[in-house]
């Protein structure tokens, strides 16, 4: 079932920004990591919180384009 309200919609931006917050922690300790289990550790973290990202971005997405259809809007 999709959503419609606009708030729902202001909860996925949120989401997606915590979703970057994490990629971006996880890879800058990866990359500042010495030991090989961290660094391969935080780079698999950066990874998933990164596949997390992607589909709140592809969720987000498609319930803009909903709200629209349901608004007769289209911003193109």
């Amino acid at each position: 079932q999709m959503l419609t309200d606009p708030a729902e919609a202001a909860a996925f931006v949120a989401a997606i920004s915590m979703e970057q917050e994490a990629v971006k922690l996880y890879s800058a300790r990866a990359a500042e990591s010495e030991d090989q289990v961290e660094k391969e550790l935080y780079t698999w973290l950066a990874a998933w919180e990164q596949s997390h990202m992607d589909e709140l971005v592809e969720m987000d997405k498609n319930l803009k384009e909903q709200i629209w259809g349901d608004n007769h809007f289209w911003p193109f």
